[in-house]
């Protein structure tokens, strides 16, 4: 019987029929009251027809009869963040916060859009809406699955802060702190080593990223940065031999393969980096930038039709 009225609500989604669906659902609420993912689905169908009021009243019942309210709040507060309702959805995360402020998946999605709308707003709340999402971001715990996402965001807010020479100061602090805590983490010692190579310092920065490439061996990122710090350098052979396990690691990356010609024609052999840049271009034909450096190479070539 709940199966047939499941396969009801569904012949009247593929029909467009609002009234039915929510029949149907209405229905299957009232067989299966404590299924709130039935109440939110109601919710979205209310949501879809323009009905916001009663879409709001559909999700407020799914909270209160959750076993687990923070993660109905949470699940809704995504929600609208698909539909690119962030004031509807940090409300949702503030209330999650409400009954357990350390939620880590709240802090970190209310975080996200108080940064979203800082970098948006005009206003003299922009900063205080920083600081805010940065003070919950350092709130989120090691151990926790966004810890890696929450830190990398935390660090490149306070990276585009304003505070001259000393501004990357505490942003490497924190990065180095989360690489001892996460050590399993590669995308923190590609941070690191950034953050670093900002600073000035290839040297270090390479050291760092070599030291990622041994621990990861398989991370084409990782292959690829350092290649790119080995031709700033001007390590051309290290560099040539990084960017090319890069493009053997992840072959649908196009940013190796322009790399490696550039660093081909950096050592003065324009014939052949126009070769390997043509064949760029037959393996990813829509690019528009391989085209145009593929045209800059043959205008070095003096071949003006071409180019």
């Amino acid at each position: 019987f709940i199966t047939a009225h499941l396969e009801l609500a569904q012949i009247y989604e593929n029909a467009n029929d609002l009234a039915g669906q929510e029949k149907a659902y209405r229905s299957l609420i009232k067989l299966l009251p404590e299924e709130n993912k039935l109440k939110i689905r109601l919710a979205l169908l209310y949501l879809e027809a323009g009905r916001k009021a009663e879409a709001d009243k559909a999700f407020r019942e799914a909270v209160a009869s959750a076993d687990d309210p923070v993660a109905a709040h949470v699940q809704i507060g995504q929600i609208h963040i698909e539909r690119a309702a962030d004031k509807e959805a940090a409300r949702e995360f503030e209330a999650a916060l409400k009954i357990d402020p350390a939620n880590d998946r709240a802090l970190y999605l209310l975080s996200w859009i108080l940064l979203k709308q800082s970098s948006e707003g005009k206003t003299k709340g922009s900063r205080e809406l920083a600081d805010r999402a940065n003070k919950l971001l350092r709130d989120i715990s090691g151990e926790s699955e966004v810890y890696t996402d929450a830190r990398l965001m935390l660090v490149a807010s306070l990276e585009n802060e304003d505070g001259g020479e000393s501004r990357l100061e505490e942003p490497l602090r924190l990065i180095s702190e989360a690489v001892e805590v996460r050590p399993d983490q590669p995308r923190l010692r590609i941070a690191q080593a950034l953050l670093i190579e900002e600073t000035g310092d290839l040297k270090k920065a390479r050291e760092v990223m070599l030291q990622a490439s041994g621990l990861f061996p398989e991370e084409a990122e990782i292959k690829f940065r350092l290649g790119l710090l080995e031709d700033k350098l001007d390590n051309k052979t290290a560099a040539l031999a990084a960017v090319r396990e890069a493009a053997r690691l992840d072959p649908e990356d196009i940013r190796p393969q322009i790399a490696e010609a550039f660093i081909i024609e950096e050592m003065g052999d324009l014939k052949k980096a126009r070769e390997m840049m043509a064949e760029v271009a037959k393996k990813f034909p829509s690019e528009a930038e391989v085209k145009f450096r593929l045209g800059v190479l043959d205008d070095k070539l003096e071949d003006k039709k071409a180019a």
